[in-house]
């Protein structure tokens, strides 16, 4: 197997400049607090400009994201009368394990056996019409079954979105609006997230709601961890208190050492890219000036990826079936004398000839963005595992086997 001359893997240590395990070096920078995830699924506060990480089963990758902020006051702290309840309810501030690993979650446990509704809500006006995503982090406490809900504060409390999930099978029981998703967060604990199509500028009720039937009083669900953000997903966490607060976008650009290879040259990208719902989720191998460059971005349908290769300001692109975002995408991107081949997974899926032999100047850094890394437009969205380049072209045989490992 030829050699590549920049190699870039995730790190586990907490390093603002990164060293690239052979051939380059990686600047990450962040201007506010994040989490990264370990292995257990806990929750790691990340100061600011330090790497986010999560640990997927062994190994390790980048979590990139653009700049988001979360409305959703007194994230975790369910004491303050912001999160106002039915009667029916009552708040136990026990020393539970959150998914932060500090004593900080809360139950919520009914009063009343009765079939009447039993909630907790907060009531917050979007800073912009919309798409919305309302999230929190959830687990059994005895009660398996629990509602998000968002919905017109006032007459005539219109429901935008609603979702049922049971926090012991991880699946979505029923909803009759909107979308919704539930993932595992280790420990038990479930973040589960309801989206709304087209919120509009007025008070909104975000909603946590136990059965109105089968309760027990002994019984209840652990609360922690709720936001309300812009957007068709729940991103990260971003803790609040008394305002709202913003996380600001993840900065990644490595530079490659060997930046003079202009004719025979292969990129390999590495990455699992978050389904957005757009085509601006951009990560890209570039040159100084921008005419030249590789790229890989996301589609619309979250099926496809767009595959790019711009050469001395003449353009190729395609758009690629991948199946879904569920997936790590392993694409490689092989140059010689003018002609592209390139491969996804496993199989080489595009191929062209340009009309030049050759990059008009060498290619030398890699960045989660368009072709300025501080474009937050653009910042590529999703994790970010291995990067490789190799200073020749790889046979299709050769492609195939770095994409379909």
């Amino acid at each position: 197997m030829k050699q590549p001359s920049a190699v870039f893997i995730a790190h586990a240590d907490k390093l603002q400049n990164i060293k690239g395990l052979v051939g380059g070096s990686v600047q990450y920078r962040r201007n506010s607090v994040g989490f990264s995830i370990k292995k257990d699924g806990l929750l790691d506060s990340q100061p600011v400009d330090y790497p986010r990480t999560i640990n997927r089963g062994g190994y390790i990758s980048y979590i990139s994201e653009g700049t988001d902020e979360n409305i959703y006051k007194y994230s975790s702290d369910f004491s303050n009368p912001v999160h106002t309840r039915t009667g029916t309810v009552s708040f136990i501030y026990e020393d539970s394990v959150a998914p932060n690993g500090k004593l900080e979650a809360t139950v919520l446990r009914p009063t009343n056996e009765a079939s009447v509704s039993k909630y907790t809500q907060q009531n917050s006006t979007p800073n912009s019409s919309g798409e919305h995503t309302f999230s929190m982090y959830l687990k059994s406490d005895g009660i398996e079954e629990v509602s998000l809900r968002i919905s017109l504060q006032a007459s005539p409390y219109t429901t935008f979105a609603v979702r049922r999930f049971n926090l012991v099978e991880g699946t979505i029981v029923s909803g009759v609006s909107g979308e919704g998703d539930i993932e595992y967060a280790g420990n038990g604990w479930y973040r589960v997230s309801v989206t709304a199509d087209n919120l509009t500028q007025a008070s909104h009720s975000f909603r946590v709601e136990l059965p109105t039937t089968g309760t027990n009083l002994i019984d209840g669900v652990l609360l922690w961890g709720g936001q309300v953000e812009k957007g068709g997903r729940a991103t990260s966490l971003i803790p609040t208190t008394s305002v709202a607060e913003t996380r600001d976008s993840d900065y990644f650009s490595a530079s490659v050492h060997d930046d003079e290879i202009r004719t025979h040259i292969t990129s390999y990208f590495n990455l699992k890219l978050d389904n957005t719902g757009d085509n601006n989720s951009m990560f890209t191998f570039k040159d100084v000036s921008g005419d030249n460059y590789i790229r890989v971005r996301s589609q619309t349908n979250g099926t496809y990826i767009g595959v790019e290769v711009k050469m001395d300001g003449e353009l190729f692109d395609d758009a690629i079936y991948v199946g879904n975002y569920d997936q790590d995408i392993k694409t490689a991107f092989s140059i010689s004398d003018g002609t592209l081949r390139v491969s996804v997974n496993g199989e080489i899926e595009s191929t062209n000839t340009f009309s030049k032999l050759s990059f008009s100047s060498g290619l030398s850094s890699v960045i989660n963005s368009n072709l300025s890394a501080s474009d937050d437009s653009t910042r590529f969205k999703g994790l970010i595992n291995e990067i490789m380049i190799f200073p020749m072209s790889l046979s299709d045989a050769e492609m195939n086997f770095i994409t379909g490992r």
